[in-house]
């Protein structure tokens, strides 16, 4: 029942490397609530009422490694430019939020610096459409899209990853999720676009015709 993280509440904890506040539902977080924690590595938020990137005071977080935002209420995908400064970022969450868009520009901070070794979670977000050009120029370790599209967005939202670079790609849904999708011509053809190593394609098909060799038409070269 956490509501509030007032000013220099925790600037004490020098040494605190995780923050766990999940499910306090914060109303406010002042700008300097988190002021003073210079060795945090992992800051879990997961529903913690959260609506927006631009309210969360972690700018000076340079050491944080892991921010997970699941679960929460978040609508844009727009990193605020502080994230440019956070390069030890290694894992960024915003499974479960309410992103139903991409558009060209939410990703400018992570052009910066060297995001080799950054993992983006959008799973289970209902993304609508994707503009051309929201991650050109953004290089990945691995970036989730499970159960992120409507089955009949997913071709057309793959268009919008042109131009990414990601060791790991993964698209489709949950093992649980019990729908099948029907095989549409060039459903992967967005992916023509983007350099991957490996590519999970967690979908179950049916009704496969007789053009089904182009489904792996844009995943030649990829190695798992």
């Amino acid at each position: 029942h956490v509501l509030t993280i007032e000013y220099n509440s925790v600037m004490e904890l020098h040494k605190l490397s995780t923050l766990v506040l999940t499910a306090n539902s914060l109303q406010h977080l002042l700008k300097a609530a988190l002021y003073g924690l210079t060795s945090l590595k992992k800051l879990v938020l997961v529903e913690t009422n959260r609506t927006s990137l631009s309210e969360l005071p972690i700018g000076h977080l340079h050491t944080l490694q892991e921010l997970n935002l699941g679960h929460n209420s978040i609508t844009s995908l727009k990193l605020p430019e502080y994230f440019a400064n956070m390069t030890s970022l290694r894992h960024l969450s915003f499974f479960s939020n309410k992103i139903t868009s991409i558009s060209r520009g939410d990703l400018d901070a992570l052009r910066e610096g060297n995001r080799l070794n950054l993992t983006l979670v959008l799973s289970l977000n209902n993304i609508k459409s994707i503009e051309p050009g929201a991650f050109a120029g953004i290089h990945l370790a691995e970036l989730a899209l499970r159960s992120a599209f409507e089955s009949s967005m997913m071709q057309t939202s793959l268009q919008g990853l042109a131009g990414l670079q990601v060791s790991r790609l993964i698209v489709g849904g949950f093992s649980d999720s019990g729908r099948r999708q029907d095989f549409e011509r060039g459903l992967l053809d967005g992916l023509c676009q983007v350099q991957m190593e490996e590519f999970f394609f967690l979908i179950c098909l049916r009704d496969f015709e007789d053009d089904t060799d182009t489904l792996f038409n844009c995943v030649g070269n990829v190695s798992t």
